[in-house]
């Protein structure tokens, strides 16, 4: 079948998923299949311990970045550390899509439980992200059926500059945020989503909806009553998960854009060339071919998965511009394609 035909034939599809499972042999693939608690939790855990020491360090010296006899070392060292902490939440979303695919920790709960309160910090929630992901793996590249193809507000269809200048800017995504919480708090289900909820999983998408909006709810009345609270709250998590999200819709838009759709994920899928600690912040996420070609192998063994795949993924792949270039030449060869 044609990389550039779009389908949701599920033999057609079980056929793409065999020519890639042929690249690695089945017993280097259950090995990289094998979920590490210890590395899921290290991993968490440095990457909250990252948040944790950009946020203290952008508090602490805010004051003093402020006042008149501030010299340029503290205001440098004061918005270097805030979007230092940005940066790092901005990629809490990668955590929390790895906890979708339960493959962080063993434990399956114990994926579910972080998944909600990362969620919670980025207002995603756990189930719907992870319905919606499940459509978006399984029919990757079909036009008809995969959410992210659907020309949404939090998926926009970049064809021109100002689509893409929009995209960056993230207004369209904390658009669909705000109204997508209150339609199904509403029990408001679109025809769209439809596609991957079904009338059980769209009464949990429901009640998870009105448990977050009362838990933000609750948080948004205790900093009523307490000024401070609120002035930490937006110090330290509204305005930092503000600013994130444009370092985040920076490196979402190499994932898929400007990739051919149909059934070869392969082809569909962008692998892009990065600096080791911007792979290690986003959790191996830029092996993205090989992370859609293997969902259930952990963020810890991609580097490894990449090593079968890369001459295939180097072939075969079917995005324009191509990842080898890196992130920065990505976006350059999509504005030359929208100019």
């Amino acid at each position: 079948m044609s990389d550039t035909i779009a389908t949701n034939d599920a033999s057609v599809r079980a056929e793409a998923y065999k020519r890639h499972k042929s690249l690695v042999p089945a017993d280097a693939l259950r090995s990289l299949q094998r979920k590490d608690s210890l590395k899921g939790a290290t991993q968490l855990s440095l990457h909250l311990v990252l948040v944790a020491f950009f946020a203290a360090a952008q508090w602490h010296s805010r004051s003093a970045s402020e006042s008149e006899s501030a010299s340029w070392a503290w205001c440098a060292f004061h918005w270097g550390s805030f979007i230092a902490q940005c940066m790092c939440m901005a990629f809490l979303f990668t955590a929390f899509h790895e906890l979708t695919h339960r493959t962080v920790f063993t434990v399956p709960w114990w994926n579910v439980a972080w998944g909600h309160l990362l969620g919670f910090t980025i207002f995603r929630p756990y189930h719907h992200y992870t319905f919606y992901h499940y459509n978006h793996h399984k029919f990757t590249g079909d036009l008809a059926m995969d959410p992210e193809l659907q020309d949404s507000f939090i998926d926009l269809k970049l064809d021109n500059v100002f689509s893409y200048l929009a995209y960056l800017s993230s207004m369209p995504y904390w658009i669909d945020r705000l109204t997508t919480l209150l339609r199904h708090c509403a029990m408001c289900i679109l025809p769209r989503e439809e596609k991957f909820l079904t009338s059980a999983t769209s009464k949990l998408v429901v009640t998870e909806a009105n448990t977050y909006v009362l838990l933000y709810s609750l948080l948004a009345f205790w900093c009523y009553l307490v000024p401070f609270v609120g002035t930490l709250v937006w110090q330290l998590w509204l305005l930092p998960t503000l600013v994130a999200q444009p370092f985040l819709r920076f490196y979402l838009i190499a994932e898929h854009h400007g990739c051919t759709t149909g059934d070869a994920i392969l082809s569909n899928t962008r692998t892009t060339s990065t600096y080791s600690w911007y792979r290690w912040l986003a959790w191996q996420m830029p092996f993205h071919a090989e992370h859609h070609a293997f969902p259930f192998v952990p963020f810890h063994q991609l580097k490894n998965l990449h090593l079968y795949l890369r001459a295939t993924v180097a072939r075969d792949g079917g995005c324009t511009p191509g990842g080898e270039s890196g992130y920065l030449g990505v976006h350059i060869g999509l504005l030359k394609k929208f100019l």
